[in-house]
């Protein structure tokens, strides 16, 4: 009994050995692990980052927008004062009608004036 007890004993002491070589193993394993994951950030601080990114961008996107319908605003105004003063003058083509019934009217009347004069220089 005493031999059983002993070799017994002596498995157990291998045993108990040998889980506290795997233990130290895996202790130093996981101290690897948590050295190499400690110079990243933590997903709290990714995920605060890009939140952080993400609504400074939206923000400038608004103030863009802002400005940008602010502009537009002001063009559609003054686009519409030019309309609203164009609509009082005559258009180009019919400038140019005008000044040429004008000068042909003009013309018409220097001829008859001229024919007019050499019938008088002519008597």
């Amino acid at each position: 009994l005493e031999t059983a007890m002993g070799e017994n004993a002596d498995q157990h002491a291998l045993d108990l050995a040998s889980l506290r070589d795997a233990h130290g193993r895996h202790g130093n394993s996981l101290q690897d692990v948590q050295d190499r994951h400690a110079p990243h950030s933590s997903l709290v601080e990714r995920l605060e980052y890009i939140e952080k990114s993400i609504g400074e961008s939206a923000d400038q996107h608004a103030r863009e927008l802002a400005a940008l319908q602010e502009s537009h605003s002001l063009h559609d105004s003054r686009f519409q004062e030019i309309q609203e003063q164009s609509a009082h003058h005559s258009s180009l083509a019919e400038r140019v009608e005008y000044l040429e019934t004008a000068m042909g009217e003009n013309a018409d009347q220097h001829a008859l004036d001229l024919a007019s004069l050499r019938d008088a220089h002519g008597r």
